[in-house]
């Protein structure tokens, strides 16, 4: 068996992946940006699938991406991020991993989940003033992960900001799901058990992308795509409800009068 077959399919203990993440050796560099390349290929296509359904089914099957803010937030989040995974495969092909490109992408990838981040707000609380500081916060610390990752280090500030923004995630849909089973979010596209289902598949596709994303093994990147996945999935079905109209309404009150945070 090859190297490169043997750093893919070995169990942790075995392989020796994290052996050729730290090596000078030619041989082993080019299998690690090899190894690099194909996962954030993966990731790009995943991304390429999430904006391809946005587009097409969402915006034009059923026309339901033009009326839809939330399903915009994540079609931008998208494509954010498959920006990121471009500059990566052409940082990897170009064999410059740390080169001046890597910050560009790092940039990039914090906007998608700061973004993705911001969508994930208006299911877990039904307060204006909450979506609007939150997402001030949210844009401040992106902010801060991309200045820290072009002064200091291009990838590791990102990464911890990955794997939070996949927490957040997840208690943003679990937020979500406790609403529409209170009767808050009425979503009638589909079932209400239809739906219910939907929430719990969305909970397990992020939750199993973070205990992928946690490996940090190039070749899984592939699955990072699932948190945007189900972001798009999320805000296809809350979007269109009377939830979001409620939000919308909510903008004629006086500036005076405040709204109830419903967690």
């Amino acid at each position: 068996m090859s190297d490169f077959m043997r750093c893919v399919c070995e169990e942790g203990h075995q392989c020796r992946l994290f052996d050729i993440m730290a090596t000078k050796n030619t041989e082993d560099i080019n299998i690690k940006f090899t190894t690099y390349l194909v996962g954030h290929c993966g990731y790009w296509m995943m991304n390429a699938l999430n904006i391809s359904t946005l587009l097409l089914i969402e915006g034009y099957a059923f026309g339901r991406l033009q009326k839809s803010f939330l399903s915009k937030v994540s079609l931008f989040a998208c494509c954010t991020q498959i920006c990121s995974c471009t500059i990566s495969i052409m940082r990897y092909n170009m064999m410059e991993e740390r080169g001046s490109l890597a910050p560009h992408g790092t940039m990039f990838s914090a906007v998608a989940f700061t973004a993705m981040n911001i969508s994930y707000l208006f299911l877990m609380s039904t307060s204006r003033r909450f979506v609007q500081i939150g997402s001030a916060i949210c844009i401040l610390v992106g902010a801060f992960v991309t200045y820290l990752s072009y002064t200091i280090n291009p990838f590791v500030f990102v990464q911890y900001f990955v794997g939070a923004s996949q927490i957040f995630s997840i208690v943003g849909i679990i937020l979500g799901s406790r609403k529409f089973e209170a009767g808050i979010i009425n979503i009638n596209v589909v079932s209400r058990d239809s739906m219910s289902k939907i929430f719990k598949l969305c909970i397990f596709l992020n939750a199993f992308s973070f205990a992928v994303n946690f490996l940090r093994m190039p070749l899984f990147y592939v699955f990072l795509g699932l948190s945007f996945s189900s972001c798009a999935i999320t805000m296809a079905f809350v979007g269109t409800s009377d939830y979001m109209s409620n939000f919308k309404s909510d903008a004629s009150s006086t500036s005076g009068e405040r709204q109830p945070i419903n967690v």
